[in-house]
């Protein structure tokens, strides 16, 4: 059974051989390994060319930048495994066996989609992130499993946390939105409408690597941009949906990972300049409904306060406290 793992590749010619690395030194070695480079500028499009000749497993597409969402469709296109799998180039596998392992459940149980857990690495200390309830995810639907998920507060949008079989891909046409930031969320959303059974390991395989400046730790006003689009998108579905039995779970599991999502924005929004705050208030004004549909701890509380102190004073507080979170980190 094939796995694709698909590598964007952009100006990473400093991370890119310890990425490629912990996944050609696997012990599973029916992979088929996707580097995207997407238009670098620096050494990384030779680099790849030379890992390419180093390991047959290795294959490259070079393309004009479109950004990650562009270039992970573009690998989608040449995959051809059973199972795909996402690896940011900056990022890792942990454990040599950890494919193996993944794998063979896979083999085992056919699941749409298996989960596993990531690492969050630091400079100075590593945190494994919540582990799954595997025996709930074995005996339920996938509809009931993403909304176990969403009300604990444990449903991780990446893409990079899972192996999605790529036939349901296929199938659903499952692509990422091009130049949306987040664009996990909405690939996520639109992906676990279509799941019909999970399974999940508690394996801490990814290493998801923090650096300071990354993408990843710098929040702009394009990303409350793009927040608003997914929003705008899931709302109108939602308000035209057909309601009936088999898919309503789903809606309302979505509106409350949307919630969750808003959430989000509020902790954030401190990050933004006091212009640029000006210039984006009014998206967490026209979404605030979005809290109508909460199901988790985390946004039930921004909807007590809500409730308790106004719109406007619950922003500020809520603000603050993202402010206070960071500094503590």
């Amino acid at each position: 059974m094939q796995l694709s793992i698909i590598i964007p590749v952009y100006n990473v010619e400093q991370y890119l051989q310890c990425c490629v690395q912990s996944v050609i030194t696997q012990t599973y070695q029916d992979l088929q390994v996707i580097l995207v480079n997407d238009g670098s500028t620096d050494s990384s499009s030779v680099l790849c060319d030379q890992l390419a000749q180093q390991d047959s497993h290795i294959q490259v597409v070079h393309k004009e930048n479109g950004g990650l969402s562009d270039a992970r469709n573009a690998g989608l296109k040449v995959a051809t495994g059973n199972y795909v799998a996402f690896l940011d180039s900056d990022d890792v596998y942990l454990l040599n066996d950890g494919l193996e392992q993944l794998m063979a459940l896979a083999h085992a149980e056919q699941p749409d989609v298996l989960l596993f857990q990531a690492v969050d690495v630091y400079a100075h200390h590593q945190t494994v992130r919540k582990a799954y309830d595997v025996e709930y995810m074995a005996t339920h639907t996938g509809a009931e499993v993403f909304a176990q998920l969403v009300r604990t507060q444990s449903f991780n949008m990446s893409a990079c946390f899972q192996l999605i079989r790529r036939d349901l891909l296929e199938q659903y046409q499952i692509y990422f939105q091009k130049g949306l930031l987040s664009e996990d969320v909405d690939w996520s959303l639109r992906l676990w409408r279509h799941v019909s059974n999970v399974r999940a390991i508690n394996l801490p395989l990814y290493g998801y690597q923090h650096r300071e400046g990354s993408i990843s730790t710098t929040y702009t006003i394009r990303y409350l941009r793009s927040y608003e689009h997914i929003f705008a998108k899931f709302v109108h579905l939602y308000n035209d949906r057909v309601v009936d039995a088999t898919t309503e779970l789903y809606w309302q599991t979505v509106m409350g990972y949307l919630a969750q999502m808003y959430t989000n924005c509020l902790y954030n929004y401190g990050q933004l300049s006091i212009q640029e705050r000006k210039d984006s208030y009014h998206i967490l004004k026209d979404y605030s409904s979005l809290l109508n549909h909460s199901i988790s701890i985390k946004s039930n509380r921004v909807v007590a306060m809500k409730r308790w102190i106004g719109f406007r004073l619950t922003v500020w507080v809520f603000m603050q406290y993202g402010n206070i979170r960071r500094k503590l980190k």
